[in-house]
Formats: structure tokens, sequence, C-alpha cells
């Protein structure tokens, strides 16, 4: 498949040819806006995409829906059960079925990418729930549709799909709601604290060293790599920035390089 990378930038101009953001065969797409509104960047950005962990946000956001709702709080154990217990899962994969502190399982889904704590969360959540909170705010495009590592399902045609707009969109509306009061604002707070201890470094905070407060969040599978993080968290210039990069065939490696390559040319123009 061609690589798709043409360019569409609103508020500021094109800064580097498309050439240079990627090599490899397959799509990259990307958005990125300031927090405080303005100016925004993107390309490719509505293409529905897999989402592979970045998804994960949308447990999170629904999470905190359902906490404003009095459905959820962050003193009231979560349960994990057998049939959660996948790979990929460092933190609860060898966790013995029983009741866990719910800010235990969101440090692990969102700082881990932890898959256990993920589809226990998920459960928690309810799947159709969280498609719901996707409609209901606007992300048409954006849907869980199989548990993590549920290989029989994807083979199915059944796969978690986002867009990089949505994705950036979704991210956002848990950084806003984390200055909210209650039980709903807890949630969300707990879930930026654990963005902004994310363990994987390789993609947006790798192309910007010398960034501070990068709440960010992964997400792979084979033939893709995906981040969203905003930038400069809890300070006047943030930005959000997502990059979803389906390579396909294509190496690892170069995906990697594009990913930081859009990242760097996004944090040149918006990052003052």
């Amino acid at each position: 498949m061609r690589r798709r990378t043409a360019l569409a930038l609103v508020g500021a101009a094109a800064c580097a040819p498309a050439r240079a953001l990627a090599a490899s065969s397959g799509t990259l797409a990307w958005y990125a806006a300031k927090t405080n509104g303005g100016e925004h960047a993107a390309s490719n950005e509505n293409d529905v995409l897999p989402a592979a962990s970045i998804i994960k946000l949308l447990i999170a956001m629904t999470l905190i829906e359902q906490a404003r709702a009095g459905e959820f709080d962050l003193a009231t154990g979560v349960a994990l059960n057998g049939a959660d217990r996948v790979g990929g899962s460092e933190r609860f994969g060898s966790a013995a079925p029983r009741a866990y502190p719910p800010t235990a399982m969101i440090d692990a889904m969102l700082s881990l990418s932890d898959n256990t704590a993920s589809n226990a969360l998920l459960r928690t959540a309810g799947m159709p729930r969280c498609n719901a909170v996707a409609l209901a705010h606007r992300l048409e495009r954006t849907r869980i549709r199989r548990r993590f590592y549920d290989w029989e399902a994807q083979r199915r045609g059944l796969e978690n799909v986002t867009t990089a707009r949505e994705s950036a969109q979704l991210l956002l509306l848990i950084a806003a709601a984390a200055g909210e009061r209650g039980e709903g604002g807890a949630v969300a707070r707990r879930a930026m604290r654990a963005l902004l201890a994310q363990e994987d470094h390789e993609t947006i905070p790798a192309a910007l060293p010398n960034r501070r407060n990068i709440a960010n969040k992964t997400g792979e599978l084979p033939g893709v790599r995906n981040d969203v993080g905003i930038v400069g968290y809890a300070y006047p210039a943030a930005y959000v920035i997502s990059v979803m990069d389906r390579y396909g065939n294509a190496s690892r490696a170069t995906a990697i390089e594009s990913i930081r390559g859009v990242v760097r040319m996004v944090d040149h123009k918006l990052g003052g």
C-alpha cells in the first residue's frame, strides 16, 4: 500500500516536505493543536486506523463518566477474574483473582499498558458504555470492539479503532475533567498522573528530550505504532499531539523515526 503523507496545516506554514516525514508504506496520520485553542496542524487526521492501546483512553474516559454518575469510585475495589489475565501484563498478568484498588488498575493500564488490568477495567466500564461515551462526545470514528489480546475476535474482523484527531480530543477530555471537583475529577486526575508516569518513552518523549510534563499513551500492534500525548501538560503553552502509523510490512525502526520526525516538526511550530 502506498504511503499516505499529504500535509494539511491550518494556522501554521508547512515546515517540512512530506517525504521527510516517512519512508515506509502504509498510512501516517497525525493531529496536533494548542490546548488553549488556536493553531493546529494535521495530516490524514480523520483516517480510521487500528487504535492498539491508545483505546485505553476511552476506558479511562468512561470510568470518569461513571464516577460523575456515582457508579464508580476510587475506594471500591475492581474485580479481576481469570478470564481477564492475558499476555502483555507486566503487573497483573499473574495476579490472583480478587478485587484490587482502582488506582493500581488505572496506573497499570495507562503507565504500563497492562492488558490484564485493562480487561478488568473494560469489563467494569462495559464495552457498550464505552462506545456510548465516544458517541456522546462526538467521537464518531472511535470504537472498542474486542478485549485486549483477543486474537480470535481480531481474526473475525473486530478491531479497536480511532483517528488521530479523535484520540487527541479524547485525551483533552480527560485532561479537562481533571480540573473538576467530585469523584469524576478524582478519577481523571489519577488517569493524568498515570499518563505523566508513562514508561514507554520511545516516540513522543524521545523526540523531545528537553520537554517536560509529557502525558502520553502509546499503542502497538504488528505493523502499527501510535502515540498520543499532551506536551507541557498544565502549562499555558501546552499542546496535544497524536501520531498514528500503520506501517504494514515496512520496518518498525522506520515507523519510530517517522513518528519522531512528525513530533519534532510539530514542536517547532506549536511548542513555543
